[in-house]
């Protein structure tokens, strides 16, 4: 699956990378469509993504974030990072958690070109970090706010597979 938790705020741009704002995008694609170059350097990466988005917050931005950290080899809901946990530990913002179901057909591991796939995109209800973290399981804030959003994401998942 690949599944997104977008903080509540106005519409998001498309990007490549972890964490990338959600508009003021400074780059176009030949679609016309904004691209967001990917701003995470890959000799820190998980650093440079958590004060990026940390920084964003911080400008009151809204950001894409993609908690599973890359797409999964066999189209299952993969368990988070987390790194979204921290930031939103530290930045309670209200999030928006989203299921995309179809993208693993779409575009299996190894195709190059994606195919024609139906693709469903499932939007769940702004939640707020802290009822996530008294909510989730862990020892840290970070790791109960990583789980219980993780549940929700697994339930939006559920409602889009069985509707779809």
């Amino acid at each position: 699956m690949n599944n997104q938790v977008r903080p509540a705020g106005p519409p998001p741009a498309r990007f490549r990378g972890a964490a990338a704002p959600a508009h003021e995008t400074p780059v176009d694609d030949a679609s016309g469509l904004s691209l967001f170059e990917d701003p995470i350097d890959p000799e820190r990466g998980a650093i440079s993504s958590l004060a990026f988005g940390a920084v964003l917050l911080k400008r009151k931005l809204s950001i894409v974030w993609f908690p599973e950290g890359g797409l999964s080899r066999t189209g299952e809901l993969q368990p988070f990072k987390p790194g979204i946990g921290i930031v939103l530990a530290r930045f309670p913002v209200p999030v928006v958690p989203v299921f995309i179901a179809g993208t693993h057909e779409a575009l299996p591991v190894g195709a190059v070109l994606p195919r024609l796939r139906k693709v469903r995109v499932t939007f769940g209800k702004p939640l707020d970090p802290r009822e996530l973290e008294r909510a989730g399981k862990g020892k840290e804030a970070h790791e109960r706010i990583v789980n219980a959003l993780r549940v929700h994401i697994a339930e939006l998942g559920s409602i889009a597979l069985h509707h779809g």
